[in-house]
This record gives C-alpha cells, structure tokens and sequence, in this order.
C-alpha cells in the first residue's frame, strides 16, 4: 500500500510536470470569452475581478475547466495590474491543464513581473503557436527578446528584437526599437546600433503625427539621441556625434539617466579635446546628478568639478577642465577612443554599450547587497565631506582619499540589511525604498517601474519573508535594518 501511495505521488508530480512545459494547446472558445469579458470591463479592474470570482465560484460547482481557465485569466490580468487588490486564487492544473492564448499570456506577464525570466519566456514562446495577429507575435517576440536579454543572452536578445519588425515597425514603439539599437551596442556592434537608433526616431516622429504627447516625445528622442550620438563617436564619426548631442533638449531625466548623459557629455569633451559638450547642460547635469551625490563621486571623480555644487568650491586659479584635462586617465571615467568600433569586425563586446543598454528595457537590474540612501542627510554636511574629497583626489593623497571616501559613505547612512531569505536585486532595492520612507509611487519612479510592479514586488517579499497578510512590511524593514 505505502509502495502504491508513493507511485501515485510520483505520478501526479510527473502529471504536474508535463502540463506546465508540454506542447501548447489552443482552446477558441477560453479565448474568445476571455477578450469579451475584457471587452465588457472597459478597463475596470473591479468588473474583472467580480466576474472572475463569480465565473470561479460556478466552475468549481460545476467542475467546468473552460469557466476555471476563463475566471483565472480575468482575475490574473487584475492582479497584474494591481495586486493589491486581490489574493490570486491557484488554478488546479492536474485537473484542468493550462490551455489557450490569453491564458498563457498572462502567466507569461506574471512571471516577468515577479522576475522568472525563464518561466516568462517559455510561456510566451508556448502563446507564438496559438496567434496569427502581427501585432501579438510582434508583441511576443519582444517580450521573449527581453528575458534573454536580462539573462545576459545578448544574441538570442537580438534575434528575437529583429524579428519583432518583421511583422512590421508601424506595430512597434519607438522604445522597442530602440531595445535593439542598445543590444547592439553591448555586443559592440556601433553600426547596427546607429541604424536602429535612426530607425527608432524615425518611428518616434510616426508616434507624433499619431498623438503622442510633446513631452514624452522630447524625453524618449533624447534617449534616442543618446545613443546616435554614442553610436557615432565609436565610429570615429565626430561632427555626427556632436550634432546627434547639439539636439538634445534635457529639459528633463527619466530616473535614473541623467549619469548616461553625463558620461557621454565627458567622453565627447575629451574626445574634441573642449569641455563646451559639458557646459552646455551644466545645469541640469548639477540639478539631477546631485541627488546622488555618492553614486556621482564614485562613477566620476575628479569630472564632477565642471558641474555644481564641486564648481563653485574651486580655488585654483587655473579653471577646473585645465586641471582635469592634464589628469591621467586612471584617475578618470572610463572614456571612450574615436573610432574604436569603426571595424565591426574587430570588435569583442562593449561593457560601456552593456551598462547604457539597461537604460531602455522594462527592468533595471541591480546587483548592491547594501541599503543605500539616495538623500545626503543634509546638504552642509555632504558638501564639506565632498570638498574633503575632492582636495586628497587633486592633492595625489591616496590615503587621505579612501579615509574622506569612507566618511562620506558612512555620513549617507549605508547599513546591510540581516536577511535569511534570498531576494532579487529589485527586491533588495524596493527594500531599500521601504526604508527610506519611500511611497510606491516614489519607488517606482526611482527604479523605472511601474507602480503595480512594486505592488506586486511588495506581496512577493511579504511571502518570502512569512508575513501575514496582517503584518506591516515597513515595520518589519525598519526592525530587522541596524540604525546608522
């Protein structure tokens, strides 16, 4: 008998195994009522999940898979779209096997969402099967393009983005053309880059004739401009370079970019051997880099004495880029040598394209196991340890350097978190917002999310961590996180 219960057991785990990754399997008629209840809820995520309770409530009575499948995928697309305003029910899949497209497709977002890049992946490739609509394999074909990427699959990334504008570039945004001029870029490829990168504003101007906001569109053609600029100057094509920078606006930042900008602004300044790239924009550089003031020094050094606050602190007679220009350039940025990706064919890889092509996709990955605060405690303070800084960097004193480093670091509050769970990098970054006070809308601006993504991060890390549904997650952070 116990011999009997085991193979059973095995059995069912096998069942269980072979439903999720066996071959897909259309079912018209999920399908159909699933994009007609959607059709009905005109975007109401309370209509989709009175309906879906009511549908789930009537399978089970009835013991009607198509109506459990149908109720599942309407309460899935809610959750996904605000999971805090519901508890995702399970769907018994030994009893009904997951079937049809819209069904797939919205494990297949789930997944993503909550970071199981490979799982999203397999799901989105079991929906290509099931639809002939150009849109959606278009779709598909740039979600699957995704995965790999954040994988660090570069080429599979690239083949699955180029195919996505075989079903045509009007189906597309501009921003997912861009996904593949920034791939490019990281497999240091400068050529493809730049022609997908005109192929994107390209595509931008199409979205403006179609009613696209004017400040979406000035903020999404910097970004393309970012990397026509980029791309040019890896090819040694200057007067292209500096004409793709002359047309930036900056009037604003995405979170999290004005850095890129102000890397490409130095590398172009010592490639013209000129710091006009960088004065033109000073003011916004100072206004957006500041708030970062830690991240800023370590990215950039002794370069941060061209923008404000470091600029006015000068006391030399000699201007700040005199001084920076004379520098070695081990005590620089990276920078970038013209013309180093002109021979496509010699190229091995960009680490600087790897780095700007996180700019572009859905999920910014980072990889920090310390809580960091974004905010200096006060400004005063900062800026006296800056100063500190910046005077052991220009007087050549190691020593004195990493003592005044380890201050500044210290002064913005850096303490590891005591965790027994493992957490992934946005997790761990959501953890930090907890905090730091930070309100999901907050959150979700600083990472370049959407809200419901740090919703559903925030349940994710209430079931990793066992909390009931009762327990506050900000009092649990602000009790396990040691006080500076």
């Amino acid at each position: 008998m116990r011999f009997l219960i085991v193979l059973l057991l095995c059995l069912g785990a096998w069942r269980n195994v072979t439903t999720t990754f066996a071959q897909p399997h259309a079912n018209v008629e999920v399908d159909r009522a699933v994009r007609e209840w959607q059709d009905r809820s005109q975007g109401s995520n309370d209509y989709l999940i009175d309906q879906g309770n009511r549908l789930r409530t009537a399978g089970l009575a009835a013991g009607n898979c198509d109506t459990l499948r149908i109720a599942h995928a309407l309460l899935m697309h809610a959750f996904t779209d605000n999971p805090e305003a519901l508890e995702l029910p399970e769907l018994d899949t030994l009893l009904c096997p997951i079937e049809g497209f819209e069904l797939m497709r919205e494990i297949g977002v789930y997944e993503f969402l909550f970071g199981d890049l490979d799982r999203a992946r397999h799901w989105f490739e079991q929906c290509l099967p099931l639809t002939e609509v150009p849109k959606e394999r278009a779709s598909l074909s740039q979600n699957i393009g995704t995965c790999y990427y954040l994988n660090n699959e570069l080429e599979d990334a690239v083949h699955w983005y180029e195919l996505s504008t075989e079903y045509g570039m009007e189906l597309l945004s501009a921003i997912s053309i861009m996904n593949i001029a920034s791939v490019s870029m990281a497999l240091g490829d400068a050529t493809n880059g730049l022609k997908w990168a005109e192929a994107a504003e390209a595509r931008l101007l199409q979205q403006l004739d179609e009613g696209l906001d004017a400040e979406t569109f000035v903020r999404q053609r910097d970004l393309i401009l970012l990397n026509h600029s980029l791309a040019h100057l890896e090819l040694g094509q200057m007067d292209e370079a500096m004409d793709a920078y002359d047309r930036l606006k900056l009037d604003g930042f995405l979170p999290g970019v004005s850095m890129e900008f102000y890397h490409l602004a130095v590398a172009l300044a010592f490639a013209i051997d000129s710091p006009l790239p960088i004065e033109r924009h000073q003011v916004a550089f100072s206004e957006h880099i500041v708030q970062d003031s830690v991240g800023a020094v370590a990215r950039f050094g002794p370069t941060l004495l061209m923008l404000e606050p470091w600029k006015s602190r000068w006391t030399e007679a000699e201007s700040p880029w005199e001084v920076i220009r004379a520098l070695p350039k081990n005590q620089l940025p990276q920078l970038i040598d013209p013309g180093r990706m002109a021979d496509a064919s010699k190229t091995t890889g960009n680490a600087r394209g790897a780095l700007l092509a996180l700019i572009w996709l859905v999920v910014g990955v980072a990889s920090f196991a310390w809580v960091r605060r974004q905010q200096p405690r006060t400004a005063a303070g900062t800026a006296e340890l800056l100063t500190k800084v910046r005077s052991a960097l220009l007087d050549g004193n190691a020593k004195a350097c990493r003592r005044s480093l380890a201050e500044l670091l210290h002064a913005e509050d850096l303490a590891p978190l005591d965790l027994n769970v493992s957490l992934t990098a946005r997790e761990t970054e959501v953890l930090i917002g907890i905090k730091d006070g930070e309100r999901a809308k907050e959150t979700a601006q600083r990472l370049d999310l959407s809200v419901k993504s740090i919703y559903m991060m925030r349940s994710e890390l209430k079931r990793k961590l066992q909390l009931s549904d009762n327990d506050s997650i900000e009092a649990w952070v602000n009790k396990q996180t040691p006080k500076a």
